[in-house]
Parts: structure tokens; sequence; C-alpha cells
């Protein structure tokens, strides 16, 4: 078997599954991350008029692990962020670069999967390196997720590239231990599956935005799922649930990210300005659910 060969040569003392949830545990902090940083309250509270000026009243509250805390954001930058996102101009505008942006990422990804199939030299470094990519890839997108400053000019996409080189190696890594074509069908359901749910968010009148204390404290229990089992092993059942579970919430964060950036009368909403963090959410909503996918269809494979 390849990935038998694969293991063996680059010297892997644990199974092939640890290597899944090892690359799924980094995706998944950095959708958290993104998922923290970038969604700012969409509906303004009224403004405190005195002596004829509209006054500012910041809002603040502590913040829990998986119940992120709202931005400090005045009433006044609230009604910009609304007023801008009702311009249809500024709308499409923002989505082009956000989606332009994701086509971009997952092209790379691609093409460093390809490159980690055909070049064994490149696989074996990555899966030796990996402990060092993956705090690149987390410091990247933290330093991109917290500082305002860095997500402008070329700071911001130097840190997104990296991001992307780090994680793509990582995703590259786990997939050529998989079959190709197995990965080539989950490729295929991933993106109908993405595509589907983009449209439903479009044009639902359903509000995801208001699902973000239930997705985080879904993830929150899937990290420690996630943790538990690289600890201490899980079986083949635990593994198929965890599967579908993890598919079925990154189905839910692609459509709450989505409605992030559609505007309207939606509870929550980003600024204009954060199209790069918007970017990383639908990134590493689609791979996460691109893994979970595969993981489903191997196991299918496997009882056959």
């Amino acid at each position: 078997d390849i990935r038998d060969d694969l293991r063996e040569r680059c010297d892997l003392r644990s199974p092939r599954h640890i290597m899944v949830p090892r690359a799924l545990l980094y995706l998944l902090l950095a959708s958290y991350v993104g998922a923290r940083s970038s969604s700012a309250p969409a509906r303004p509270a009224l403004l405190a008029l005195r002596g004829g000026y509209a006054t500012s009243r910041p809002i603040s509250r502590r913040s829990t692990l998986f119940q992120p805390a709202e931005d400090d954001m005045s009433d006044a930058e609230r009604v910009y962020v609304v007023q801008q996102f009702k311009q249809q101009q500024t709308q499409l505008a923002f989505m082009r670069k956000v989606y332009g942006v994701v086509t971009a990422m997952l092209s790379l990804t691609c093409l460093l999967a390809w490159a980690m199939r055909s070049n064994f030299p490149l696989l074996n470094f990555v899966v030796r390196g990996a402990p060092l990519i993956s705090l690149v890839t987390l410091g990247s997108v933290l330093w991109l997720s917290f500082s305002r400053a860095a997500r402008q000019g070329p700071l911001g996409l130097a840190l997104l590239a990296l991001f992307t080189l780090g994680q793509g190696s990582m995703v590259g890594a786990a997939t050529a231990f998989f079959p190709a074509d197995l990965v080539l069908r989950a490729a295929t359901t991933t993106a109908v599956a993405t595509g589907g749910l983009t449209v439903y968010a479009f044009r639902t009148k359903r509000d995801f935005t208001r699902w973000g204390g239930m997705l985080s404290a879904g993830l929150g229990g899937l990290l420690v799922l996630m943790l538990m089992q690289f600890l201490f092993g899980a079986s083949s059942l635990v593994r198929m649930a965890q599967s579908y579970f993890t598919a079925l919430l990154f189905s839910g964060y692609l459509l709450y990210n989505t409605q992030l950036m559609m505007g309207g009368d939606k509870s929550r909403q980003v600024r204009p300005d954060e199209w790069l963090l918007a970017a990383v959410s639908i990134y590493t909503d689609v791979i996460n659910l691109f893994m979970a996918i595969l993981e489903i269809m191997n196991s299918q494979e496997q009882r056959r």
C-alpha cells in the first residue's frame, strides 16, 4: 500500500488517522480566531444626543474562550458600517475581493497538495517539519487577526500568503496518504456543497449570524474531543461520528461567515476593511469541510 510505504519512509510512528486530526486542530483554531475577530455588531444602537452633537458610547464586555466579546465600537462607527454595506457597489466590491482571495488561497492549496504527491522529498520535509510549520501558520493568522494595523498594505498580504503556504502544506501532507481518486471525489463533493450553501446563505431570509454563540460552543466541544482523541486514541465509530459532526459544524460556519458579508438586516457584520479576515474565515470553513468529507469517504471505503 502506497500509504504504508509513505509512512515507513517518512518514519511516522503514529498511525495515519492521527495526522488528519493534528492538521484539523490548527485549522479549527484558525477558524475560531477568524470568527472571533472579524465580526462586529451590525445593528446600530441609538445615538445619544448631547448639546446637538452625537456622542459615542463604547460598549465593552469581557470575553470567554468560546463566547467572543463584542468589539469596543462606538455608535457612530456602527452606523458607518451599516451604511457602507447598504451601498450595493461597496458590498459587491468587498465580495469580489473576498472570493478572489479565497480562490487564490484554494488554488495554492491544490497546487501544494499536487506537489506533495509528485515530490517525496518535499512531503518528507513537511512531515518532519510539521510542528514548526504549524506554529508559523498559527502565528501568522493570530497576528493578522488581532492587529488591525497588520491587515493594511503589504504586511497583511504577506501574512495571508504565509498562512496559506503553511496551511496548504499541512493539508497537502495529510491528503498525500489517501488515494488520489478519493481526494478528487472529496474535493468535488466539497465544491458542490460549498456552492449550494453559499447560494442558500444569499437567498434565505433566515439570519445565520445569530448562530455565533452556538457555533463557538460546538467548536469548543470538537476541539476538546479532538484533543482527547489525539492523546488517548478513539474507536472507528467515534472518529466517524466526529467527522460527521465536523462536516455539519463547518457547514454552519460557512453559512454564518457568508452572511457576515451580506449587509442588510443581519445581527452581525464585518467591517468594510476586514476583507482579509473574511477570506481567511471562508477558506478555513471550506478546508475543514473538505477534510471532514474526506474522512467520511475514507471510512466508507474501508468498510466495503
